[in-house]
């Protein structure tokens, strides 16, 4: 390191270590993140976004007491691409899930 670099740098290497001595932050004050996530339903098609027919008194309770979203997009058009882009944090095409994923069946109905 030349002499100029650390010259300027060794002064604020006590500045640096109080900083890194802060305790992190309590778990009280970070927010409880509930991101619900269902298949084939619209934006209105919930009471809290105004469907007048809906009888959704939880979700509804939820929405007033946290935050709604009203500009939501998905990158992907079926649903299995987009649950795993939303776990994985990843864009649905680097998730490897191209198409609907298969439903198995309850039971084996060829061996009846």
């Amino acid at each position: 390191m030349p002499a100029l670099l650390r010259r300027d740098f060794l002064p604020l290497l006590p500045t640096a270590a109080a900083l890194s001595a802060q305790r992190p932050a309590s778990a009280a004050g970070r927010p409880n993140i509930i991101l619900i996530v269902t298949d084939d339903q619209g934006i209105g098609d919930l009471g809290c976004y105004g469907d007048p027919h809906a009888r959704t008194p939880h979700i509804d309770r939820l929405a007033a007491s946290g935050v709604r979203f009203t500009q939501w997009c998905s990158n992907a058009p079926i649903c299995s691409a987009s649950r795993a882009a939303i776990l994985t944090g990843k864009y649905p095409d680097r998730t490897g899930v191209k198409g609907a994923l298969p439903s198995r069946p309850a039971f084996d109905v060829e061996g009846l």
